[in-house]
């Protein structure tokens, strides 16, 4: 859904439909909106998944995590499609030089 949902943001800052048939479309969306705040949980779902005690998933993207996030959320219809990851960190040699 937020793939369809991203396409429709893009579209609607791109196309440049006559006044009646954006009038159309607007309310077809209006209607789709309607129809899907039908379907909210009495509980909303939950934005951020916490780590482990023993730290984030290694084999999870930081989007695995954040679902919804404006930046990495996956199921974020605004947000960019990046694909975050994290090395974990490396110790520094002591003496070395660069």
């Amino acid at each position: 859904m937020a793939d369809a949902l991203r396409r429709l943001i893009r579209l609607s800052v791109s196309a440049a439909p006559p006044a009646a048939e954006t009038a159309r479309l607007t309310a077809q969306l209006t209607a789709l909106a309607d129809e899907l705040e039908a379907h909210l949980p009495a509980d909303p779902l939950p934005r951020f998944i916490p780590p482990d005690e023993d730290g984030p998933p290694k084999d999870v993207p930081l989007g695995g995590a954040m679902p919804y996030d404006v930046v990495v959320g996956p199921f974020n219809p605004i947000a960019l499609p990046v694909v975050l990851d994290f090395d974990p960190r490396r110790p520094s040699a002591a003496g070395s030089s660069t």
